[in-house]
């Protein structure tokens, strides 16, 4: 009874915190109430809501002539509640976490006697179902094991001798752990659990180590034949012999195997592992459990080792399908990345320059002083068991590496980043023999080869980290090797890019340092046609020159290969670096290669998954920045065409860091400070409504133009009239009293004009009362929201025309708000870096305000424009015209360098206007994009960058925020002569900056263009590889002696695996419709590559025409005779007053 109270209360608790009771009328879960409560009311007095929607009708047709300007819709508002109906607050949303934690809170009680009960069993003391003795021993780790006597639970476990037995103790009055042995049993290895009819039985003590504790037990060697095999009978049994002359100890295949995994993803220490072994096996009196941490440490080795050699394929002479690999290899390789002689596609050896990203090998070098050694005695004889085969090289190896290296002076460091890592602490380093790694890892953040550090970072072992990394797959181009024509062709069509964050200086004299070194020398053709690139964060901290020469992001088919996956696999790693400081050399090294091949191995297994999300992110990037950039080539194609941009070479001059020359680069030396900008900005404004009007007085293009000129004034009083209602000022009621003057004067010149082109307006305007002047009707037929009322207004007729107007007047617009959102980020630049505090900064903040206020005047103009060309059936305001918000302007800015993560922050949709959407061309099996990936970097990245916040792929950039964090100094602002420039010089800066903005929008967009190539080659890759390891592990399979059948069925596992992981690569493909055909392997991947770029090449043609035809157009209005100035005395004083935003 008393559990059926607890559980009612648990089922009241739970009804009231999900509203189980809540009738079905009044809406499912918790359904705001003020929709409901409207609802109700609408349905409940239907007399009010009539009443209602009728006096909106009236309302809205009293004024029907007198159309608001704005053409805002004028929504009726929902009726009010009735007064009777009382404010409910609606339920807060309740966790699951919350929810189980109340139900804990109730039912904590029932639970602790439930756990409590286990202690004991009621049928201890009654008689076993044997009819032979009592029931005394139960076992906890069978599940629901019913108690019985001693004699029946050996029985019952001569095949599971490692549970636990717990006898129950009558004098204690509780239950005591016994191990099989106390009971009186020996287990019995090579009879599967039975006696050995030869042995005595009497057994020896022996320790084992399970995955449920430490048993100190005893253990009978099967006696049949001449010698007892010990070890073979406990490998047999699946137990590792701590010894291997005369076997004291043994630990479970399962208790290593689950070691393995803890150690794998939790770092967990041996020593702790045995800790907790140890508590697990008697956590009252743990100093009586055998101590096992010395045996464990060694089999946890040993095993390791093993199962590396086992997963490798080496005991299945797998090196004999490998020829260009060294014998013996134990890296675990990429599968994603080109390795001559093994997953390689012969249509890409040959590739034109434009398209070597896809048959690309992109590495990168890094360091990290984590995983050091403490200086200490221990054996010499302590060294790798890997033998260098590995992805450390033997230690004979490093020191003749290192005592070919000449003393060459330390060089000069130029770069901040590179001084900063020169001038760290060397402290850190004291008694230590290892001060870290440097590592060698492919762009899918594979681990590919890794030296050890003595004393800082020396490029002399990092060049042989990176040697040892080429070594691995180009046996067959060895000195003395039967070197192939077809492997050489496959080598030699692989493009190379190597990535280093000290790579203007490791770079100046590699190729010197592996001709001078005989052990390197003939790797020296594979470096002599590398490319070098610096990671995109590291690059921040160099000199401006860096950016321009070693950032992948203006290098040409590059895949944009930022480098920064070098810093992925360190947070990592470095957990382990407690460990491994007081490993001895060997055992330190087997600890980080069983980690590498670990991590290598989980990024195999998600290569597929991973790809795919690339792809798809770098499709829906390369859609926006392509619209991007046809956006510049429409706006600049004049430029484009006389200046030749296109032939334009985009390759950086290195010969001086500190002065490259490069077209993503300002030329101009001199830039103008804040003053400047803001002055020219003043200079060249055009108000709104401030157009000439080029028409004939009697005509209608004449009137609607002369309207939209009145309109834009008409929005500046109804400002000032809002304005004034606020707050009144003497200022504030001049300039309305100014602006309806001038309104009228202008209204009744074009009353003159309208008698003569649409008179049928004016009789119908004199049939309505009069207003406000700034509210008076202008003869748009867009301030008609409909054809009838247009028709009835004489209007319809010219609806054509303003939509002509209306859509120069937008575009016009579009231009001013170009120029102003230019001209922010500079602005905002100046002020971070020079303005400092006080008055200047004050002065800067104005001025900036200033112009964000003509940018919001000119994106209402534009608005403005659109709604009505909305009205007229001009434009569907999706498609071709968006509307248009200050985010949409956003503009990275050209003065400076390119900013981290410049690719994913995508520039406003104003840059995009006029262009077509780019979404068609995507296929429709694409979703969202994933996280930009987060890398942790080293202390010094750490400490210069600071901390970081993590940044969604896709997010919109708000340029209304004001930068709250100082950023990394822009060279032009410390560089260049901040003095006074003519009107030319600024003009000339203007023009510099929109033609570096063309290039760097075309580098981005080119670079996502390469990432889903690349990314559709290496999945494509990948395929190929894990196709490959299957059939060649179904080959060893068939090869073996058919008497190993654990060998066979081993190498059948393996086939099977990797067979479903390149099924797995084929599907992801079928269902990309667009990709669906490359699924197989035979599809000519080059030619769809080339097909899909043509494409791309002809939608760039036809924007480019576009943009011809529209200069040429423009041309002819400018000189055409059917042209008139009306610029004469009645419109003298057009556009006077004050101008203020709506």
């Amino acid at each position: 009874m008393a559990v059926l109270g607890v559980i009612h209360r648990a089922a009241t608790i739970l009804s009231r915190m999900f509203n189980i009771n809540v009738p079905k009328a009044k809406g499912r879960g918790n359904t705001s109430t003020t929709k409901g409560t409207a609802k109700q009311h609408r349905v409940s007095d239907p007399n009010q809501a009539l009443h209602h929607r009728v006096s909106v009708a009236e309302s809205s047709s009293s004024a029907r002539y007198v159309p608001s300007v704005d053409m805002t819709p004028a929504y009726s508002q929902p009726a009010p509640p009735p007064a009777t109906s009382a404010p409910q607050t609606p339920t807060p949303r309740q966790t699951q976490t919350s929810a189980v934690l109340e139900e804990f809170k109730i039912i904590r009680p029932y639970l602790m006697k439930k756990i409590l009960a286990t202690e004991a069993h009621t049928r201890f003391g009654s008689p076993c179902t044997c009819g032979n003795a009592v029931c005394e021993v139960t076992c906890n780790d069978c599940t629901q094991y019913q108690p019985t006597c001693k004699a029946c639970f050996v029985s019952q476990h001569r095949t599971r001798p490692f549970h636990w037995a717990e006898v129950w103790d009558a004098g204690r009055g509780c239950l005591v752990r016994h191990d099989i042995a106390r009971l009186d049993h020996v287990i019995t290895l090579g009879h599967y659990g039975a006696a050995c009819a030869v042995s005595s039985g009497g057994g020896t003590p022996f320790t084992i180590v399970s995955s449920n504790g430490i048993h100190a037990t005893k253990v009978d060697f099967c006696q049949h034949g001449v010698v007892v095999d010990k070890v073979g009978l406990l490998l047999d049994a699946q137990l590792f012999p701590c010894s291997f002359k005369d076997p004291k100890s043994a630990i479970t295949f399962e208790c290593l195997k689950m070691f393995e995994m803890l150690s794998m993803e939790g770092k967990i220490a041996s020593f702790d592992f045995v800790g907790a072994w140890s508590r697990i096996t008697d956590n009252s009196f743990t100093e009586n459990v055998p101590d096992m941490q010395e045996n464990f440490i060694r089999c946890a080795h040993l095993w390791g080792v093993l199962t590396l050699m086992k997963r490798m394929g080496q005991e299945h002479d797998i090196d004999k399908h490998f020829p260009h690999r060294p014998a013996g290899n134990l890296v675990l390789y990429c599968p994603s990345c080109p390795e001559p002689g093994f997953n390689m596609d012969s249509k890409l050896n040959v590739l034109p320059a434009e398209l070597r990203h896809l048959n690309q090998q992109r590495d990168t070098l890094d360091g990290n002083f984590h995983c050091n050694k403490a200086k200490k005695n221990y054996e010499s004889a302590d060294i790798s068991l890997c033998g260098g085969k590995a992805y450390f090289p033997t230690n004979d190896v490093l020191a003749s590496h290192l005592a070919q290296q000449s003393a060459e002076p330390e060089p000069e460091y130029p770069c901040v980043y590179l001084k900063a890592v020169k001038n760290q602490d060397k402290k850190k380093f004291k008694n230590m023999e290892i001060t870290g790694i440097v590592n060698t890892q492919c762009s899918h953040v594979f681990v590919k080869a890794s030296v050890d550090l003595q004393y800082g970072e020396r490029f002399a072992n990092v060049d042989l980290s990176f040697a040892h990394n080429l070594r691995q797959k180009i046996q067959q181009i060895r000195p003395g090797s039967n070197e192939k024509v077809a492997f050489r062709i496959e080598l030699d069509g692989v493009d190379r890019i190597l990535s280093y964050d000290a790579m203007c200086q490791y770079s100046v004299n590699l190729v010197e340092r592996f001709k001078n070194n005989p052990e390197l020398a003939d790797l020296v053709p594979i470096i002599e046609k590398m490319r070098f690139s610096i990671p995109a964060l590291h690059v921040q901290g160099h000199q401006d020159g860096c950016m321009y020469a070693y950032s992948t992001a203006y290098m040409l088919a590059t895949a944009h290969f930022h480098g920064e996956t070098a810093e992925q696999y360190w947070p990592e790693l470095n957990q382990l670096g407690p460990q491994t400081r007081q490993m001895n050399g060997g055992h330190r090294q087997d600890t980080i290669i069983k980690h590498h091949s670990n991590w290598n191995y989980k990024k195999m297994s998600k290569s597929i998954n991973l790809l795919v999300q690339d792809l798809k992110s770098a499709e829906q990037l390369f859609a926006h920045h392509r619209d991007v950039f046809f956006g510049l080539c429409l706006q600049h194609v004049k430029r484009i065409d006389e200046e030749k941009w296109f032939e334009m070479d985009r390759t950086a001059d290195k010969k001086n860091l500190k002065d490259v020359r490069s077209v993503y680069r300002m030329k101009t030396s001199k830039v103008p400070s804040q003053n400047a900008i803001y002055k020219k900005l003043l200079s060249d404004e055009t108000k709104p409504g401030e157009t000439q009007n080029f028409f004939r007085k009697d005509t209608a293009a004449f009137c609607i133009n002369e309207a939209l000129s009145i309109q834009a004034k008409q929005r500046s009083v109804r400002a000032a009239v809002k304005a004034n209602t606020r707050h009144e000022l003497t200022a504030t009621q001049k300039s309305i009293i100014d602006g309806r003057a001038d309104l009228s004067k202008r209204i009744a010149k074009l009353r003159k004009a309208q008698m003569l082109v649409m008179p049928d307006f004016l009789k119908a305007l004199a049939k309505h009362p009069g207003c406000d002047v700034e509210r008076e009707a202008l003869g748009l037929p867009s301030e008609y929201p409909n054809e009838l009322e247009r028709a009835t207004a004489g209007l319809a007729v010219f609806s054509s025309t303003e939509a002509g107007l209306r859509e120069g007047q937008a575009f016009d617009a579009i231009k001013q708000v170009k120029k102003y959102a230019g001209s922010l980020p500079e602005l905002r630049r100046d002020k971070t870096k020079n303005a400092g505090r006080g008055t200047r900064n004050t002065i800067s903040l104005e001025g900036i305000k200033n112009v964000r206020a003509s940018l919001n005047l000119w994106i209402k103009e534009y608005n403005t424009a659109r709604e009505a060309m909305i009205i007229l059936g001009h434009a569907s305001g999706v498609d071709d015209f968006r509307e248009l918000k200050e985010e949409d302007t956003y503009k990275k800015p050209t003065g400076g360098l390119r900013g981290l993560g410049d690719s994913r922050k995508p520039e406003g949709y104003l840059w995009k206007v006029g262009v077509e959407r780019s979404a068609a061309r995507l296929p429709a099996a694409l979703g969202s994009a994933a996280p930009e990936v987060q890398v942790e970097g080293t202390a010094q990245v750490r400490r210069k960058a600071g901390p970081r916040k993590p940044k969604i792929a896709n997010a919109t950039v708000d340029p209304s925020k004001e930068p709250t964090k100082k950023k990394r100094a822009t060279g032009w602002i410390w560089n260049a002569k901040l003095g006074k420039m003519t009107d030319a010089e600024l003009e000339e800066w203007t023009q510099e900056g929109n033609r570096v903005q063309w290039f760097r929008a075309e580098a981005e967009m080119l670079r996502q263009l390469e990432v889903g190539e690349a990314k559709l080659a290496e999945i494509r890759t990948t395929i190929r590889s894990f196709a490959q390891y299957s059939l060649i592990w179904s080959r060893l399979a068939e090869q073996q002696d058919t008497a190993d059948i654990g060998r066979i069925a081993y190498a059948k596992q393996k086939a099977w695996m990797f067979a479903q992981r390149a099924e797995l690569g084929r599907a992801a493909l079928r269902l990309m419709p667009k990709y669906a055909k490359l699924a197989d392997s035979d599809e000519d991947f080059l030619k769809f590559v080339k097909e899909e770029r043509e494409a791309h090449r002809l939608d760039l043609e036809k924007v480019l025409e576009r943009g011809r035809i529209k200069v040429k157009e423009a041309q002819m209005r400018q000189g055409g005779s059917e042209w008139v100035d009306s610029d004469d005395e009645d419109s003298s004083d057009e556009g006077s007053g004050e101008e203020m935003s709506d």
